[in-house]
């Protein structure tokens, strides 16, 4: 698998981490830990090729892009247009500025939600979740 930023500036996360892209989710956590690590390494290393500062630039989206369903799904499917030259693929850093704050909204909504839950509620539905009862 060969990683590459294609002339739309669309990058292969999935090619950058030397997975497949049907990978399930210990796959891709496993390499992102693998990838990592190569990153230290490459760290003590003399110069910086291609491949070191690709991983450099792109490692901090590895976990919120491949490892959120919904912003899989999306990435996905971008990949997917860029590759058949579809009129709906977007340039990566627009995408992906756009998907983050989504999902960071999404987040965002369920912890309000759940913040909004009364305490009451709470300590009832832990107790039922309880071993102990």
């Amino acid at each position: 698998m060969r990683w590459q930023v294609n002339h739309n500036q669309w990058v292969d996360l999935y090619a950058l981490l030397e997975i497949r892209r049907e990978a399930k989710r210990r796959e891709i956590e496993d390499a992102i830990i693998a990838r990592g690590a190569d990153l230290l390494v490459f760290s003590f290393a003399r110069g910086s090729s291609e491949l070191v500062r690709a991983l450099q630039h792109y490692s901090p989206d590895f976990r919120p892009i491949l490892l959120h369903t919904p912003s899989r799904r999306a990435y996905d499917e971008q990949l997917l247009w860029h590759e058949s030259g579809d009129s709906r693929a977007r340039p990566y850093d627009d995408w992906k500025a756009e998907i983050l704050a989504l999902s960071s909204t999404t987040r965002l909504t369920q912890s309000l939600q759940h913040a909004g839950q009364s305490w009451k509620e709470r300590v009832i539905r832990n107790l039922r979740d309880s071993e102990y009862i």
